[in-house]
């Protein structure tokens, strides 16, 4: 199957240090095993497949935007993660920042987010390596 990225990282992913991607899922079609195509400008003249591998493991996550600014995430129905967890989680999927991962995240995948207490957005860790949270 293939998994789209922004060109920002495929040096993330070659060098290892992006270790897994957070997804829409609703259907559940990412599962252990899976063959994944890595690639960037899917569906594009400039499509490069860059690299191939194997879907490990695939997890729940839920990430809550409150108007605030404070944000949640829970892996699997566990208990929030905490601040250093949280920012490790958003440097293994190739951010810098949490927020960095916010705003790509929220801004892909939230519509109508003018007035709001709280956006949830529930997807996927499809993972390409043995980490587990």
């Amino acid at each position: 199957m293939i998994l789209g990225f922004k060109p920002q990282f495929k040096k993330r992913i070659l060098n290892g240090s992006k270790v897994h991607s957070i997804r829409p899922d609703k259907s559940k079609r990412w599962k252990p095993g899976n063959i994944i195509h890595f690639a960037t400008g899917v569906r594009t003249k400039n499509y490069d497949n860059f690299m191939k591998g194997e879907c490990k493991s695939v997890q729940d996550i839920e990430l809550k935007l409150y108007r605030s600014g404070l944000f949640m995430i829970s892996i699997d129905g566990k208990l929030p993660l905490h601040k250093e967890p949280a920012l490790q989680l958003a440097k293994n999927d190739g951010f810098d920042s949490l927020d960095d991962m916010y705003d790509l995240l929220f801004g892909m995948y939230c519509k109508n987010k003018k007035k709001f207490k709280v956006l949830t957005l529930k997807m996927r860790l499809i993972h390409w390596t043995n980490l587990k949270y």
